[in-house]
Protein backbone atom coordinates (compact mmCIF):
# COMPACT_ATOMS: atom_id res chain seq x y z
CA UNK A 1 0.00 0.00 0.00
CA UNK A 2 1.67 3.65 -0.74
CA UNK A 3 1.03 6.43 1.60
CA UNK A 4 -1.33 9.33 0.47
CA UNK A 5 1.76 11.73 -0.69
CA UNK A 6 3.27 8.57 -2.71
CA UNK A 7 6.62 8.84 -0.03
CA UNK A 8 5.89 5.75 1.74
CA UNK A 9 5.29 2.10 -0.07
CA UNK A 10 4.70 -0.44 2.75
CA UNK A 11 4.93 -4.31 2.72
CA UNK A 12 3.16 -5.35 5.79
CA UNK A 13 3.10 -8.62 7.81
CA UNK A 14 1.41 -8.65 11.42
CA UNK A 15 -1.02 -6.06 13.33
CA UNK A 16 -0.86 -2.67 15.07
CA UNK A 17 -3.42 -3.37 17.97
CA UNK A 18 -3.26 0.37 18.79
CA UNK A 19 -3.81 1.44 15.26
CA UNK A 20 -7.61 2.59 16.24
CA UNK A 21 -6.13 5.30 19.09
CA UNK A 22 -3.20 6.28 16.79
CA UNK A 23 -6.05 7.00 13.72
CA UNK A 24 -7.70 9.16 16.23
CA UNK A 25 -4.73 11.01 16.84
CA UNK A 26 -4.02 11.62 13.28
CA UNK A 27 -7.71 12.49 12.31
CA UNK A 28 -7.32 15.33 15.11
CA UNK A 29 -4.00 16.54 12.82
CA UNK A 30 -6.20 16.69 9.64
CA UNK A 31 -5.66 12.68 8.11
CA UNK A 32 -8.89 11.04 6.29
CA UNK A 33 -8.49 7.65 6.03
CA UNK A 34 -10.63 5.64 3.58
CA UNK A 35 -10.94 2.60 4.87
CA UNK A 36 -10.27 0.65 8.25
CA UNK A 37 -7.07 -1.24 7.94
CA UNK A 38 -4.17 -0.56 10.65
CA UNK A 39 -2.07 -0.60 7.18
CA UNK A 40 -3.01 2.75 5.96
CA UNK A 41 -3.05 4.17 9.77
CA UNK A 42 0.64 3.00 9.76
CA UNK A 43 1.08 4.75 6.62
CA UNK A 44 -0.60 8.27 7.99
CA UNK A 45 1.98 7.77 10.96
CA UNK A 46 5.05 7.75 8.69
CA UNK A 47 4.06 10.99 6.85
CA UNK A 48 3.40 12.28 9.84
CA UNK A 49 5.92 11.16 12.36
CA UNK A 50 8.47 9.32 10.42
CA UNK A 51 9.00 6.18 10.33
CA UNK A 52 11.34 6.01 13.49
CA UNK A 53 9.42 7.99 15.40
CA UNK A 54 5.77 6.18 13.85
CA UNK A 55 7.58 2.88 15.12
CA UNK A 56 8.53 3.81 18.43
CA UNK A 57 4.18 4.31 19.19
CA UNK A 58 3.42 1.06 17.57
CA UNK A 59 2.15 -1.33 19.76
CA UNK A 60 2.04 -4.63 17.82
CA UNK A 61 3.47 -7.96 16.14
CA UNK A 62 5.02 -6.72 12.85
CA UNK A 63 7.66 -7.40 10.15
CA UNK A 64 7.39 -4.47 7.47
CA UNK A 65 9.55 -3.22 4.50
CA UNK A 66 9.04 0.47 3.95
CA UNK A 67 10.11 1.94 0.59
CA UNK A 68 10.90 5.66 0.69
CA UNK A 69 10.76 7.75 -2.00
CA UNK A 70 12.34 10.94 -1.07
CA UNK A 71 15.04 9.52 0.41
CA UNK A 72 15.54 6.63 -1.84
CA UNK A 73 15.98 3.89 0.87
CA UNK A 74 14.25 0.83 1.83
CA UNK A 75 13.61 0.15 5.83
CA UNK A 76 13.29 -2.91 6.82
CA UNK A 77 11.86 -3.15 10.66
CA UNK A 78 10.79 -5.62 13.31
CA UNK A 79 8.54 -5.38 16.50
CA UNK A 80 10.30 -5.02 19.56
CA UNK A 81 9.58 -8.09 20.79
CA UNK A 82 10.62 -10.12 17.82
CA UNK A 83 7.50 -12.00 16.76
CA UNK A 84 6.94 -11.42 13.45
CA UNK A 85 10.32 -12.62 12.00
CA UNK A 86 12.10 -10.73 9.45
CA UNK A 87 14.73 -12.75 7.28
CA UNK A 88 17.26 -11.01 4.71
CA UNK A 89 19.81 -11.64 2.52
CA UNK A 90 22.50 -9.38 0.64
CA UNK A 91 24.75 -9.61 -1.87
CA UNK A 92 25.73 -6.59 -4.32
CA UNK A 93 23.24 -5.58 -5.71
CA UNK A 94 20.45 -7.74 -4.54
CA UNK A 95 18.67 -7.15 -1.13
CA UNK A 96 16.23 -10.20 -0.44
CA UNK A 97 13.60 -10.32 2.11
CA UNK A 98 10.86 -11.87 3.89
CA UNK A 99 8.54 -13.08 6.38
CA UNK A 100 9.80 -16.95 6.22
CA UNK A 101 12.95 -18.20 5.38
CA UNK A 102 11.30 -20.34 2.52
CA UNK A 103 10.94 -16.85 0.62
CA UNK A 104 14.41 -15.81 0.74
CA UNK A 105 15.80 -19.82 -0.34
CA UNK A 106 13.29 -19.33 -3.50
CA UNK A 107 14.29 -16.04 -4.48
CA UNK A 108 17.32 -15.66 -7.15
CA UNK A 109 20.37 -16.62 -6.92
CA UNK A 110 20.18 -17.70 -3.49
CA UNK A 111 23.40 -19.32 -2.15
CA UNK A 112 22.03 -22.10 -0.04
CA UNK A 113 25.14 -23.00 1.51
CA UNK A 114 24.70 -23.96 5.13
CA UNK A 115 25.79 -22.15 8.26
CA UNK A 116 27.81 -24.72 9.80
CA UNK A 117 27.86 -23.01 13.37
CA UNK A 118 24.42 -22.52 12.72
CA UNK A 119 23.61 -26.19 12.87
CA UNK A 120 25.75 -27.03 14.98
CA UNK A 121 23.56 -24.46 17.57
CA UNK A 122 20.34 -26.46 16.57
CA UNK A 123 21.62 -29.81 17.16
CA UNK A 124 21.98 -28.57 20.70
CA UNK A 125 19.63 -26.52 21.10
CA UNK A 126 16.60 -27.61 18.82
CA UNK A 127 16.69 -23.67 17.31
CA UNK A 128 19.34 -21.45 15.60
CA UNK A 129 19.77 -18.34 17.78
CA UNK A 130 19.31 -15.32 15.85
CA UNK A 131 20.37 -13.28 14.23
CA UNK A 132 21.61 -16.75 12.07
CA UNK A 133 19.97 -18.62 10.08
CA UNK A 134 20.58 -21.99 9.02
CA UNK A 135 21.99 -20.55 5.94
CA UNK A 136 25.59 -18.54 5.50
CA UNK A 137 24.19 -16.22 3.20
CA UNK A 138 20.50 -15.11 5.40
CA UNK A 139 20.21 -13.52 8.63
CA UNK A 140 17.28 -12.75 11.25
CA UNK A 141 16.92 -8.85 11.65
CA UNK A 142 16.82 -8.63 15.38
CA UNK A 143 13.95 -7.32 17.58
CA UNK A 144 13.21 -3.72 17.22
CA UNK A 145 15.50 -2.93 14.75
CA UNK A 146 15.84 -0.73 11.57
CA UNK A 147 17.72 -1.97 8.72
CA UNK A 148 17.93 1.31 5.82
CA UNK A 149 19.61 0.41 2.61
Amino acid sequence: MRSPSGRYTLVFNGEVYNHLALRSELEGAGFRFRGHSDTETILAAFEHWGVERAVDRFIGMFAMAVWDASTREILLLRDRLGIKPLYVSWRPGLLTFGSELKSLVEGPDFDRELDTAALAAYLRYLYVPAPRTIYAHASKLPPGHILAV
